[in-house]
């Protein structure tokens, strides 16, 4: 839809310009520390942040289960895994 309405609107043709023109690219791969900052930063708490005022808004969540753990509501490829172990169990037992 956005390259229909670029060709059909000039006004947004030139706001499109105008964003390509602001953006700019940072290459991440030039800092020597930056994969293992980014590695460190992704998990809530973080090792380099430990955000201690969220503590207890992540005690309350586990509380509540807001998300199921994957024991409770596994995904289906989780699933799907516990189904072929038990079925190649069932099967080497039968042999």
């Amino acid at each position: 839809d956005g390259a229909l309405i670029l060709l059909l609107n000039q006004e947004k043709r030139r706001e499109a310009e105008q964003v390509a023109r602001a953006a700019q690219h940072i290459q991440t791969a030039t800092d020597p520390h930056f994969q293992d900052e980014f590695v460190a930063a992704i998990h809530i708490p973080h090792k380099t942040d430990a955000f201690p005022h969220l503590e207890s808004i992540l005690r309350a969540a586990a509380a509540q289960r807001v998300v199921p753990s994957p024991s409770e509501n596994g995904s289906s490829a989780a699933r799907a895994r516990t189904e072929r172990r038990e079925r190649r169990a069932q099967k080497n037992l039968s042999s």
